[in-house]
């Protein structure tokens, strides 16, 4: 009857068995007029009766008169469920719940609810959350096992938002409890390795990463392998050390083999067991420049984490993506995944960094220099010097964009002691070195610049890496011409070319054509150079890079003299051509030379206008003709 009464009243409306309020205005006002002891009543009702274990667990415990570890227990597992849907802020919030009704007597579970909690939180990217739950338990906790793996915990989110130096010594604290298990003390080496590399000591990671691969083979779980391997794998790939491929692929089949989540499991452990070895693996093809698996890879895990809403992973799934697409030139696109990264984790000024670094390529100067600051002064708080370092790297290629040699070197040079002292052996690892090599060039400065080529030819070599052997020998090129040696300047940028076909990289590819056009004018070569430098303007203008953009076309203006003259075909339309009469395709050709197919089908139609030819076998005809009297001359 009342129901009835109400739904007249448009108070409520009914579907079948269900009822529900007409505005939501309504069922708040009702609630908050009921006395507690109804309140508690109907809770207790619902609880009773709704099938839904996570809505069940809610409404038990706001029927709760006080500690109830039957409710703690349930809210427990409905954590578990939350997070499983993709939740995890409704599974922290569920923990917690848990945690206020454990009786305090069970203090044992007071923590280690606390501490689901807290990787529910981190799973979410509540990082500051996350530490206020697990500060107060790594104070309480007793000494030995339960004490080292609240501080492990505590030195983990530490890491996880900036806070490195801290990180470190509360991670060496834990390592000085007594009686910890081996699989704890492997945990908390494999995560203190990871803290001391950010903080610049990777010979140091190195070790703690092998220690925790010796403790964690004593032992079967399979979580704690995997971290292990992964900081292995991590700390020997900062230092250039080459990688036995059965170690990786141990470690990814192992990752593969971790089941999903149970009651009694960690969460957060989990996630980044199962992730952390293939960003690793990720991160090592981006290294050698095979960006297109990198970016496969990298957006099947965003899906996954996007999922399950962890927004730890797709943070980080969204830096890897934005250096993916950085490098490849699609700068548009690194950005919005540097966009969305300060946007889910705001408080993290590591991310200004990369997102910087997009800014100053696409010639936003105010807010890249903004950005680099920003990194800067949040790595030195944080003691982050691998953060310094890239902040640094920022800044000097900001500077060296606006033809500043002079600023840009007092940033990159700083950089560059950085580097050292960190021990790295990577040569793509900081791209930035490139940019230092040029500025010192440009100052005259060619002893010291032949220090910093000498050692990025000799790393690439020794890891195969085209990028660095690229680069080295476009500066080594660079430093033979003002030593007014031409025969060798040209060598070196013919070897620079060579490397820049498995280089999908099209930035540096412009860069090298710049280089190339520049000296082939000094070298009075002014039809070459003209061709190399326009070739070179059409990848910055292609790509969005305004300011070396306009370093190509004050190098063209330089030129002087007269354009191609019809008959001839320019640099760009011969490589266009000889790659279309190899059989590729306009979109292979494309993807080859970093053009549009717009690009290559205005290069072939100028080139067979000239030749007087109508198809691609009488252009394959033609090649063959030039190259036969080629090599009989």
């Amino acid at each position: 009857m009342q129901v009835a009464k109400a739904a007249d009243a448009g108070i409520v409306e009914t579907e079948g068995a269900e009822i529900r309020f007409t505005h939501p205005l309504y069922g708040s006002a009702i609630y908050a007029e009921a006395s507690r002891e109804h309140r508690h009543r109907v809770h207790r009702r619902l609880g009773e009766i709704v099938p839904d274990p996570e809505e069940r667990a809610r409404h038990l415990a706001l029927a709760a008169e006080g500690p109830d570890p039957e409710i703690a227990l349930a809210l427990e597992e409905a954590a578990v469920i939350a997070n499983r849907r993709g939740a995890p802020a409704a599974a922290a919030e569920l923990c917690e719940l848990a945690e206020r009704l454990t009786p305090p007597k069970e203090d044992a579970d007071v923590r280690r609810r606390r501490m689901a909690a807290a990787d529910y939180r981190l799973l979410a990217g509540d990082y500051e959350m996350a530490l206020s739950l697990l500060a107060p338990v790594a104070s309480t906790a007793p000494p030995g096992p339960e004490r080292a793996e609240a501080l492990s915990r505590l030195g983990r989110a530490l890491l996880l938002s900036d806070h490195y130096r801290r990180a470190v010594n509360v991670l060496a604290e834990a390592l000085r409890e007594e009686m910890i298990p081996p699989s704890t003390l492997s945990s908390i080496h494999s995560w203190q390795s990871s803290a001391l590399a950010w903080t610049g000591n990777l010979a140091s990671a190195e070790h703690h990463a092998e220690e925790a691969l010796r403790l964690a083979e004593l032992g079967d779980d399979t979580v704690v392998l995997v971290e292990a391997l992964t900081a292995l794998t991590s700390s020997r790939t900062w230092l250039g050390r080459s990688i036995p491929r059965e170690l990786v692929d141990r470690a990814l089949q192992l990752g593969d083999s971790i089941e999903p989540l149970s009651v009694s499991e960690r969460p957060m452990r989990i996630t980044r067991a199962r992730e952390g070895q293939v960003l690793v693996h990720a991160y090592q093809l981006l290294l050698a420049g095979n960006l297109d698996e990198v970016r496969r890879i990298c957006t099947s895990l965003l899906e996954e984490g996007t999922v399950r809403g962890d927004e730890d992973s797709v943070t980080e799934l969204h830096a890897s993506l934005g250096q993916t697409e950085l490098l490849a030139g699609n700068w548009e696109t690194a950005l919005a995944h540097y966009q969305r990264m300060v946007v889910l984790t705001p408080e993290r000024a590591d991310w200004l960094g990369p997102r910087a670094l997009v800014e100053a390529c696409m010639g936003n100067i105010d807010a890249a220099r903004a950005d680099a600051a920003k990194a800067l002064d949040g790595a030195r708080g944080g003691g982050s010097a691998v953060g310094e370092l890239l902040a640094l790297s920022v800044l000097g290629f900001l500077d060296l964009s606006l033809g500043n040699a002079a600023s840009a070197n007092e940033h990159l040079g700083r950089a560059w002691h950085l580097h050292g002292s960190l021990g790295t052996g990577e040569p793509a690892m900081f791209p930035f070195v490139t940019d230092h090599a040029e500025a010192l060039i440009e100052l005259g400065q060619h002893t010291e610049a032949a220090e910093v080529t000498d050692w990025l030819e000799g790393r690439g070599r020794a890891l195969d890496r085209p990028w660095a052997l690229a680069v080295a020998a476009r500066y080594r090129g660079l430093m033979a011409a003002a030593d007014g040696d031409f025969q060798m300047a040209f060598a070196s940028l013919d070897q620079a070319l060579k490397e820049h076909e498995r280089l999908p990289m099209p930035f540096e590819l412009g860069r090298t054509l710049l280089v190339l056009g520049a000296i082939r004018r000094r070298a009075k070569q002014k039809r070459a150079a003209r061709e190399a430098l326009e070739e070179a303007l059409s990848i910055f203008e292609r790509l969005g890079a305004p300011l070396w953009a306009k370093k190509a076309r004050a190098e063209v203006a330089r030129i002087g003299g007269r354009r191609a003259v019809p008959g001839e075909l320019t640099e760009a339309e011969a490589r266009v051509a000889k790659l279309a009469a190899a059989g590729r395709t306009n979109r292979e050709i494309a993807d080859a030379l970093f053009m549009s197919v717009r690009t290559v089908e205005g290069h072939l139609s100028r080139a067979y206008a000239k030749l007087g030819i109508r198809s691609r076998t009488e252009l394959a005809l033609y090649i063959d003709a030039l190259e036969q009297e080629s090599s009989n001359s």
